[in-house]
């Protein structure tokens, strides 16, 4: 069977159901996306007490709830598999998950996951990590657009705020718009203060990702 893609959406939207469940006092201790072998899916497993503590039928209602509050998701109920920490596959994400406090998501690729037959695994840092590295923060839309001039390769570019509002969110790059002819547009969420004000030297910093991510997207082109 080929492997099925694990797309950045639902990596990203499974991380807003873990963080919003810690949040919520949802005592989670591992977590995952799973490729098993003889599937053409991938699951989210979510090792948890709660399971044991009131019941699987009671865990599920809770976590269903929170997903339900996050709005439109890329991950749906029956993506969900909820296990205790003492199940083999709660046991070995959790063994996953101890090597990377603190860093980044770790991709697993392996034969097997608590005696089942896997063809990949994607794990997340520990939860409660995953919250520390959110912050107020505030959408910003970097728009280049091509000088206006015949067999111009020159690029301008000039930044705008999307939603005045600060919210908390993990900053970093979300989305590139791209018009082929004249136009790209790339989405960061960017650190800012209580008012929605962002630091001169984080303007700078995020002004410079956006270029690195301009060069990648456009190799070739001018920079004004």
């Amino acid at each position: 069977m080929d492997t099925v893609t694990l797309i950045d959406e639902q990596v990203r939207d499974g991380e807003k159901l873990l963080c919003r469940l810690v949040r919520e006092g949802v005592p989670v201790r591992a977590a995952g996306w799973v490729k098993l072998a003889d599937e053409d899916r991938w699951s989210l497993y979510v090792a948890t007490p709660l399971v044991v503590e009131r019941g699987p039928v009671e865990a599920y209602r809770e976590v269903y709830r929170h997903l339900r509050s996050l709005g439109n998701l890329w991950v749906a109920d029956s993506d969900i598999k909820l296990i205790g920490e003492g199940h083999p596959v709660g046991k070995e994400l959790l063994d996953l998950t101890q090597p990377y406090p603190g860093a980044n998501r770790a991709r697993s690729p392996r034969s097997s996951l608590g005696g089942m037959p896997v063809d990949d695994v994607y794990v997340y840092p520990p939860p409660d990590a995953l919250i520390h590295d959110e912050q107020l923060s505030i959408p910003v839309a970097y728009i280049y657009r091509r000088e206006d001039r015949p067999g111009s390769n020159r690029w301008h570019m000039n930044s705008q705020v999307i939603a005045p509002i600060p919210n908390v969110g993990k900053p970093g790059f979300r989305l590139a718009l791209e018009n082929i002819d004249n136009q790209v547009t790339l989405i960061f969420v960017v650190p800012c203060d209580d008012q929605g004000k962002i630091h001169p030297e984080v303007r700078e910093e995020y002004e410079d990702h956006a270029d690195a991510m301009f060069v990648k997207l456009r190799p070739g082109e001018e920079l004004a």
